[in-house]
């Protein structure tokens, strides 16, 4: 913070003759000063962008500082959560780390806690307010980008779908899911003329089925009595599927029992 300007003290940072594999500390150094500030202080992580922006290394170590700080956010408090949540909506807005970060990320109900929703709602709410909505929908709707965002929009189960849909809605950023609510839509309308035939099928064969089970030997018997046919004859009426014999078959039972 001596430094007049974020420049200069990248100058500073670049002149410590950091040895190879160190850099991650000076990430997690910008990252915790960062957080411990009462407001977001954007000085921290301009220098976080400019040294990504000189070496390869540093955007690397960004990159995994993310992961990290995600699965360890429910430890945080709130106002360093959303300092550190600002830290990297800039970042992502910057471009100076790749939008390939969201591959450590899946929104559903088992894989989040409250914290991790609010670390993924300040981003996306930065990121809103920097960019504007529809450059934000443009970029997460890029074919070759597509890949990373499929655990913030999942689709291998309509919960799952439900989930996101209404999170990023309750966010105020619904229109992000909308793509998706449309799917959801048809999807919905498939499943539900679907599940209509194969409730009807069910109702014929658990319901109607027995009933005609039940009913075809009280016909037959009727049949039988109006026929001058004694109810209590000993000739079978029906047969174990419900099925009365013919004329035809009353005389061959009939010869088979004299």
């Amino acid at each position: 913070m001596s430094s007049v300007h974020y420049e200069e003290c990248v100058h500073k940072i670049l002149k410590l003759n950091i040895a190879e594999g160190q850099e991650k500390e000076v990430c997690t150094m910008l990252i915790d000063c960062c957080a411990m500030e009462k407001m977001f202080n954007r000085f921290f992580v301009l220098q976080a962008e400019r040294l990504c922006r000189l070496n390869p290394v540093y955007q690397d170590n960004f990159t995994e500082s993310f992961g990290v700080q995600f699965n360890t956010v429910h430890r945080l408090e709130t106002n360093k959560l959303r300092n550190i949540g600002k830290f990297f909506a800039h970042l992502l807005y910057t471009d100076a780390i790749p939008w390939s970060i969201w591959a450590q990320v899946k929104i559903t109900e088992e894989t989040t806690t409250s914290s991790s929703r609010i670390f993924i709602k300040v981003i996306f709410q930065e990121l809103s307010e920097q960019w504007g909505i529809k450059k934000l929908v443009d970029r997460l709707r890029e074919e070759e980008l597509k890949p990373f965002f499929v655990g913030l929009f999942p689709k291998d189960h309509p919960k799952n779908v439900r989930f996101a849909i209404n999170y990023f809605t309750a966010i105020g950023l619904g229109v992000l899911t909308e793509e998706r609510r449309k799917r959801e839509t048809v999807d919905m309308c498939f499943f539900s003329k679907k599940n209509l035939q194969i409730a009807t099928s069910s109702f014929l064969l658990l319901v109607v089925m027995p009933l005609l089970l039940v009913a075809m030997p009280l016909v037959a018997e009727k049949e039988d009595i109006k026929g001058g046919r004694s109810a209590s004859s000993p000739f079978p009426k029906t047969n174990f599927l419900g099925w009365r014999p013919s004329r035809a078959g009353w005389r061959e039972v009939a010869s088979k029992e004299t």
